[in-house]
């Protein structure tokens, strides 16, 4: 079989074209089925053969405000982030959408806050700029909302939510960017913000685990947490803008991989976005 790319581009005039110009976000279902989440053009599906779109949700306040991230939870709901929009609920079998309700920005002035304001009152809705969303062993999902520094948690069973973790406040006056958060397999959360790693136990206590030390080689380099990732023998990684971070729990220090310049062996660049297993 040859293989190929395939470029899927916006054309107004094709029915059965992807719906806007700019995707934010790619999802594969458990069957398989890809889920593109669009800028201003709602939720798409993508039929692998032959490649055919269908624009599945496209609700006002999705098609004004981009999904951003995407999540089908055990039940088969599919859960769509949105910029500035909060996050939805699509049932399948009654094609129903539910607005979950989250609760209020605590900082008007943040970023995301900011900006909400300056959007008409038919697009504007919690103001919460969605980029991820995992399900937890419980059912319970978990919603990042980087802008606001906020990590919250939604039960689908009592349809309520509840805040986590909150970023402390920076000396501009806005809350540190919230990057990345991994649930980890023993109850316990990871949360990189964009200048330190914390570390949530099952009970709620919040600990900070390393900010950058320019004195400590062992400590969190400078720059965002972008990425957290347990691999299958149980090493913890942390992706920074300053290089790859294996963190040694038991000493609470890490070991750095970092580019090194004509040294091919090496990080290609020490800004690490995403990790993968």
């Amino acid at each position: 079989e040859t293989k190929s790319i395939i470029q899927h581009t916006y054309d107004p005039l094709n029915p059965l074209g992807i719906t806007s110009p700019t995707v934010m976000t790619l999802y594969f279902d458990r069957s398989g089925l890809l889920w593109v989440g669009t800028w201003r053009g709602g939720v798409n599906t993508v039929a692998p053969r032959p490649f055919v779109h269908r624009q599945i949700i496209a609700n006002s306040f999705i098609l004004n405000n981009g999904a951003v991230s995407l999540l089908e939870n055990h039940r088969g709901d599919l859960y769509i982030g949105t910029f500035l929009n909060g996050v939805w609920k699509y049932n399948f079998s009654t094609e129903a959408l539910l607005h979950i309700p989250l609760p209020p920005i605590r900082d008007p002035m943040q970023p995301a806050s900011v900006r909400s304001n300056q959007i008409s009152t038919v697009e504007r809705s919690d103001g919460r700029y969605i980029n991820q969303l995992q399900e937890d062993k419980t059912g319970t999902i978990w919603i990042r909302d980087g802008d606001n520094g906020e990590l919250i948690k939604y039960n689908p069973n009592s349809n309520r939510s509840s805040l986590v973790f909150r970023t402390p406040i920076t000396k501009t006056g806005f809350r540190e960017y919230l990057g990345c958060f991994l649930l980890d397999g023993d109850g316990t959360v990871w949360v990189g913000s964009e200048r330190k790693l914390y570390h949530i136990d099952p009970k709620g206590t919040v600990y900070s685990i390393s900010s950058s030390d320019q004195k400590n080689s062992k400590s969190l380099g400078p720059g965002s947490v972008n990425a957290i990732l347990r691999d299958r023998s149980g090493t913890l990684w942390v992706g920074v803008s300053s290089g790859l971070h294996r963190f040694e729990e038991k000493s609470a220090s890490f070991e750095k991989f970092q580019h090194i310049k004509n040294d091919s062996t090496s990080l290609s660049s020490n800004v690490v976005l995403n990790l993968l297993e």
